[in-house]
């Protein structure tokens, strides 16, 4: 076995690919074709990520994608000095789960923020205090339609009681 290309970004990954579907002569309608997937697909996957119709590989197209283009995925240990270990190595295995999964978390988000621009950080900061805020205005505006509605309840029932009385 022999390595055609290595990567450590989801980018260089679908540089990867593209250049291979070209080693082989392969179009993209063809690509989709060999894979199974649907036709154009493959176009929406090599186009600009930030378009709202592009796609990224998932569970399904992975694998349908690696096959047609007669390629696999080996996951190796980057090679570090010897002697030193990683972030991840030095999480310590005997504390609890919850404390490993922080840590591991942690250790990710750190990894995430330094493969990305300043640019890119900063868009999806943003897009998640949106997201926030959106989810505490919708929340707030159910708890108003709930406090209307339970005044009205309570509405109907003294006028009931008024008109039984």
């Amino acid at each position: 076995m022999r390595a055609i290309a290595r990567f450590r970004q989801y980018a260089d990954l679908m540089l990867a690919i593209d250049a291979r579907r070209r080693e082989l002569g392969m179009t993209m309608l063809e690509l989709d074709a060999r894979s199974g997937l649907p036709l154009g697909y493959s176009g929406k996957l090599f186009t600009d990520p930030t378009k709202a119709n592009a796609k990224t590989l998932g569970r399904m197209s992975l694998g349908l994608i690696l096959q047609a283009l007669d390629v696999e995925m080996v996951l190796v240990r980057s090679a570090a000095p010897q002697g030193t270990k990683t972030e991840l190595d030095q999480i310590d295995n005997t504390s609890s789960v919850s404390d490993r999964m922080r840590k591991l978390g942690s250790a990710g988000g750190k990894r995430w923020v330094e493969s990305r621009t300043r640019e890119q950080v900063i868009r999806s900061i943003t897009k998640a205090r949106r997201a926030r805020w959106d989810k505490h205005k919708a929340e707030k505006r159910q708890e108003r339609l709930r406090a209307v509605r339970r005044a009205e309840r309570e509405r109907k029932a003294q006028e009931a009681a008024h008109a039984e009385a």
